[in-house]
């Protein structure tokens, strides 16, 4: 049996700051340790994306194309076309997304 297709991943410029804010703050919060975990735990959710991009769900504030998977307590959200996966932002649970997400 042949392996699933993987999908490219692309981050946009925005995400990637969301990235380096949400380590930043977990290395200033929590320590080294702490922030190596999250990073891992964010790398392991972006590479599980790229091989089923169907896990995320729809979400009744964001636009119809728009997907939304939590890890930790961020939630990656990103649009899915042809066989890449645009990750748009990567954001707080607690946060409004509607105000951080263009339709």
């Amino acid at each position: 049996m042949s392996s699933p297709e993987r999908y490219t991943l692309h981050l946009s410029r925005q995400a990637e700051r969301d990235i380096e804010g949400i380590l930043q703050y977990t290395h200033e919060t929590y320590g080294d340790a702490q922030r190596q975990t999250y990073a891992a735990a964010l790398d392991h959710a972006l590479a599980t994306l790229t091989g089923n991009p169907g896990l995320g769900h729809s979400r009744a504030d964001l636009s119809n194309r728009h997907r939304a998977f939590t890890v930790e307590q961020h939630v990656i959200v990103y649009t899915v076309s042809a066989q890449r996966i645009n990750v748009a932002r990567i954001l707080h649970g607690r946060m409004d997304l509607t105000r951080h997400i263009r339709g």
